[in-house]
This record gives structure tokens, C-alpha cells and sequence, in this order.
């Protein structure tokens, strides 16, 4: 697997099991809502939306999480659809109007009166390159249908670049903080340089074990020659954290030596598998060839294609 892929994959996992943390995700919600709007919401009602019935659209947008807070003292809601992403991508807008359309036509059919949540949407960007791409519809339309219809075209996307926020504003942002920092500069820089990046948010997780668990596990997966420096990572959190971090980061790192052992010798064994076929194979055409047959007899009689009858034939790797 491309390894920029599997850096991907392992902050889109971090990002669902971090921020479905609710007290991380009210503490990320809040520095990034206007006072006005989190003085409206109970916080206390926020759960995180696993079925929502809307699965097709889900799949477009599989970094995505969906949020509901209810407003204090009613009953409507307020949802905020978060989309994660490690690089730009031109026509996020659209795939989030599409994902916000199918969230209103599904609460349209089980409303018991006429009131739709206000659906904010939010992209979370972790990538170095600088997004570009516009955060609202009318940022893909032409000047000139602007200016008769500005008014008549919304669907704003809130963008938090991750790169461009500075970390004296990221370490005011509470639990958060080790989610946003982690994000940014996790695959790209040394563990210890990480930890020592978050330090401030991780001291915030002393009463959090589980989430310190989470966060070095991602650690260890993701920051450049974290297996081999995860010795150094240990030393720091025994002087920077707390005696049951340290503790937590040697059983993390000695489980991932135990698993890359078993992998290894595990695909040792695959390869052997594979190459004992090949030579099998090898040998079959080398006898049947011998015996003056052509590559298309023995694809009629062994349903080798000929392509490969020849490859074999030709190989260094021949079997005498």
C-alpha cells in the first residue's frame, strides 16, 4: 500500500475515534462556532449520529462525521456534518450539498411537525499544500452570473486549515488541541518533535486514559520512524507526562513489535506459498515442453496463457 495512502487512512481512523470522544468534540466545536451560536446550544445533548439512514450518501464522504446538538430549551436541532480531508479536493462543496440534502430529505420523512435541523457543514484540512478550491458554491460560478444572483447563492462550507491556524491559538483550544496538533504535523515529523508539539494539550488528558491510549497508538503508526525512536517516545512521556503514560506508550510499542514480528513472518510464509507454486508450474511446462509440445498445446492442456507459458520458459528462475 502506497504509504501516503496508509497515512491517510490512519488520520481518517484517528479523526472518527478522537473526536467521537464527546467532551474533545464540544471542546473542538466551540473554538470554531461564533459565541452567539454556542450560547444557543445545550451541550449536554450532543451524541454523535452513527445510523442515520442516509448510507449511500455516507460512502461518498467516509472521513465525515454527523453531530446533533439540540437548542436550549426546545426541541429542534442543529447538526454539524465535519468532513476531514489530507488534501485538497476541488469539489468537496458539492459532495457535501449532495451528503446535507440527503440528511434533510431523510429528518423530511419522520418529522412529526415542519422544522428541518440547520445543517453547518465544516471541513477539518490537515494537508500542507494550501486548499485553494472555493468554500461556497458561488466561488465555482462565473463573475458575470455573480454579480445578477449573489444573493441568491449560499451553501457556505466553514474551512479550518490546520497549517494556517498558528499553534499559540491551537493551544488555547482545550482538548482539542492535541487533535488539531496531531493532525497537522503527524505523518511529517519525528514522534518525540510531535509530542513535544502537543505537549500542553496532552496534559490536559490526565484524566483521560483511554483517549491517551488512542492518541499514542496513532502516534506510533503515523510520525516518521516512530517504531525505531518509540524508546525516545517513552523516555519523554515518563519526564513530560505522567508515570501511566509512559507505561502506556511501552505496552503500545512492544504490541506493535509483536505484531510486526508476526507480520513478517507471516508474509515469509506467504511468499514461500507463492513460490512453491511458481516453481510447480515451472516444472510442469519444463516437462511438457521437453516432450516437444508447443505454448499453445500446453495452454489448451493446463489453461496457462501462452503470455505466461513464455514468461516461465524464459525465467532465470527455471527449475532443471
Amino acid at each position: 500500500m502506497d504509504k501516503r495512502i496508509k497515512q491517510a487512512d490512519y488520520s481518517y481512523g484517528f479523526f472518527e475515534v478522537i473526536l467521537s470522544k464527546k467532551p474533545v468534540m464540544i471542546d473542538f466545536l466551540k473554538n470554531y462556532l461564533s459565541e452567539s451560536i454556542c450560547s444557543a446550544l445545550d451541550f449536554s445533548t450532543l451524541r454523535l449520529e452513527k445510523d442515520n439512514g442516509i448510507g449511500s450518501a455516507m460512502k461518498k464522504l467516509r472521513n465525515s462525521m454527523l453531530v446533533s446538538v439540540r437548542f436550549k430549551g426546545r426541541q429542534e436541532l442543529m447538526q454539524f456534518l465535519i468532513v476531514y480531508q489530507f488534501r485538497p479536493e476541488r469539489w468537496i462543496v458539492l459532495k457535501i450539498q449532495e451528503y446535507v440534502n440527503a440528511i434533510l430529505k431523510h429528518h423530511s420523512k419522520s418529522l412529526s411537525n415542519s422544522s428541518l435541523p440547520f445543517i453547518y457543514s465544516i471541513v477539518l484540512f490537515s494537508g500542507k499544500r494550501q486548499w485553494l478550491y472555493p468554500g461556497q458554491i458561488k466561488g465555482y460560478l462565473s463573475p458575470e452570473f455573480l454579480q445578477l444572483f449573489s444573493e441568491q447563492v449560499g451553501n457556505t462550507v466553514q474551512l479550518i486549515d490546520l497549517h494556517r491556524i498558528d499553534d499559540k491559538i491551537l493551544d488555547s483550544h482545550g482538548l482539542a488541541t492535541v487533535v488539531e496538533k496531531v493532525l497537522k504535523y503527524g505523518p511529517q515529523y519525528g514522534i518525540t518533535d510531535v509530542l513535544e508539539y502537543c505537549k500542553i494539550g496532552l496534559k490536559r488528558y490526565v484524566n483521560y486514559p483511554n483517549e491517551v491510549d488512542i492518541i499514542l497508538n496513532h502516534l506510533l503508526n503515523v510520525c516518521k520512524d516512530a517504531k525505531a525512536d518509540a524508546d525516545k517516545a517513552i523516555k519523554w512521556c515518563y519526564k513530560n507526562l505522567w508515570e501511566t503514560a509512559g507505561e502506556t506508550m511501552v505496552t503500545i510499542a512492544e504490541q506493535l513489535r509483536a505484531e510486526g514480528m508476526q507480520r513478517g513472518w507471516l508474509e515469509g510464509e506467504q511468499q514461500g506459498i507463492l513460490r512453491g507454486r511458481a516453481e510447480g508450474k515451472q516444472r510442469i511446462i519444463k516437462l511438457i515442453l521437453s516432450r516437444g509440445h508447443d505454448a499453445e498445446t500446453i495452454e489448451a492442456l493446463t489453461g496457462i496463457s501462452v503470455e505466461e507459458i513464455k514468461a516461465l520458459a524464459e525465467s532465470r528462475f527455471m527449475i532443471s
